[in-house]
C-alpha cells in the first residue's frame, strides 16, 4: 500500500513539474500509470516507469534542440550575424513586454486598498511595524501578497546587500531562505534575467524550489524612489524567445512560477538626505507565486505566510546590523 501511495505521489510530480511540455504523451504514461495502480502488479508498474522515461527522454531532446532553433530563428530575423552581434544586448521585445506589463501591475499593487486585479488586500499581522496583506488572485487558488517594512543604511549598501549572493544565500548567508541566486544575464534598459531557489521550508515538507525571473530596474524615480518589478519565465514560452539566454533549470528544485504584478520599492524617509547618506527607507514589496508540486493549497498559503514575515524580519534586523552605528 506504502509503495502504491508513493508512486502515486511521484507520478503526479511527474506530471505536474516534469520537463515535458506535450500534454498529450504526458497523459498517456499518465493513464499507464493509473492502470499499474489499479492492477498493481509488478510488471504494470515496469511498464510504466518505462513510458515516463520515455517522456523525459523525449523532453530532454527537445531541450537540446531549442537553444540552435532560437539563435536560426534571431539570425534570419536579423539578416546577417553581424546585425545580430550588434544587437546582442537589447532585450527581446517579448521578454522586455512581459516584465513591462508586471511592472504596470506592481506600480497599482504596492498602494492603496486594492490589487491590481481590484481584490481588497486584507491585512494578516502587524509586528513591530512591518504588515503582511494579502489579497485574492483571480481564477488561481494562490493571494497575492503584499509586505511593508522599513529598512535602513545608504541606497547602495542596501542595493548590495540584496544583490550579492554569496553574502546573502547558501549556508553562512544572511537570508535563511534563500539557497542560492545569480543574475544570469543583463539587457540594456536595466533589464534583467535572474534565477534563485529556495530553501525547504517547514522542516522539508516543502522542498526547494526554483524562480527564474525576467526583471525590470528602475533608480531615480520621482521621490527618490527605487523601483523593481519582475515576472517569472516558462521554458515553454520563453524557451523558444531566449534560446541560449534561457538558464538551464535545477533538476533538484521543482520549478516555481512568479505570477505578473511582483516586485519591491525604496523610497527614502526623508527625500531631502543624499540617498547614499544611511537613512531609513520605506520598502514595499509584493509577491505572488505559485510552487508548483502535489502541496495541498492551505499549506503553501500558510508557508507563503511563514516565509514573507520572516524575511521580511530578518531583512530588517540584517540591514540594521549592518549599518546602524551601535549605541
Amino acid at each position: 500500500m506504502m509503495f502504491r501511495l508513493l508512486f502515486t505521489a511521484a507520478v503526479g510530480d511527474c506530471y505536474l513539474n516534469g520537463p515535458c511540455l506535450r500534454e498529450e504523451e504526458k497523459l498517456v504514461a499518465m493513464v499507464i500509470s493509473i492502470i499499474a495502480v489499479l492492477l498493481n502488479e509488478q510488471y504494470a508498474f515496469i511498464l510504466a516507469e518505462l513510458a515516463w522515461f520515455a517522456v523525459f527522454a523525449r523532453a530532454g531532446w527537445d531541450n537540446k534542440a531549442v537553444a540552435p532553433v532560437g539563435q536560426v530563428a534571431a539570425a534570419n530575423q536579423n539578416g546577417t550575424a553581424h546585425v545580430e552581434e550588434k544587437k546582442a544586448n537589447e532585450c527581446p521585445p517579448a521578454l522586455k513586454k512581459a516584465i513591462d506589463h508586471s511592472l504596470e501591475l506592481f506600480l497599482k499593487n504596492k498602494e492603496g486598498d486594492k490589487s491590481c486585479d481590484g481584490e481588497t488586500w486584507e491585512l494578516m499581522s502587524e509586528i513591530d511595524g512591518d504588515k503582511i496583506w494579502r489579497a485574492k488572485y483571480p481564477g488561481e487558488s494562490i493571494f497575492r501578497w503584499r509586505a511593508r517594512s522599513t529598512l535602513y543604511g545608504p541606497l547602495s549598501g542596501i542595493l548590495a546587500e540584496m544583490f550579492d549572493y554569496a553574502k546573502r544565500a547558501g549556508p553562512g548567508g544572511w537570508d535563511p531562505n534563500l539557497a542560492k541566486g545569480r543574475i544570469h544575464k543583463e539587457y540594456d534598459g536595466g533589464y534583467k534575467i535572474l534565477v534563485y531557489s529556495s530553501n525547504p521550508v517547514m522542516g522539508g515538507l516543502i522542498s526547494p524550489r526554483e524562480f527564474i525571473e525576467g526583471r525590470i530596474v528602475k533608480p531615480n524615480q520621482p521621490g527618490g524612489e527605487y523601483l523593481l518589478a519582475g515576472v517569472g519565465l516558462d521554458q515553454k514560452t520563453f524557451g523558444p524567445v531566449l534560446g541560449a539566454d534561457f538558464p538551464t533549470q535545477d533538476k533538484n528544485c521543482t520549478p516555481a512560477k512568479s505570477f505578473p504584478g511582483g516586485g519591491f520599492c525604496m523610497s527614502p524617509v526623508n527625500p531631502a538626505l543624499d540617498p547614499e547618506t544611511p537613512q531609513e527607507w520605506h520598502y514595499t514589496l509584493v509577491a505572488n507565486t505559485a510552487i508548483g508540486g502535489w502541496i495541498p493549497t492551505s499549506t503553501i498559503n500558510t508557508a507563503t505566510a511563514q516565509v514573507l514575515t520572516e524575511a521580511t524580519k530578518f531583512q530588517k534586523i540584517h540591514m540594521n546590523k549592518r549599518f546602524k552605528p551601535s549605541s
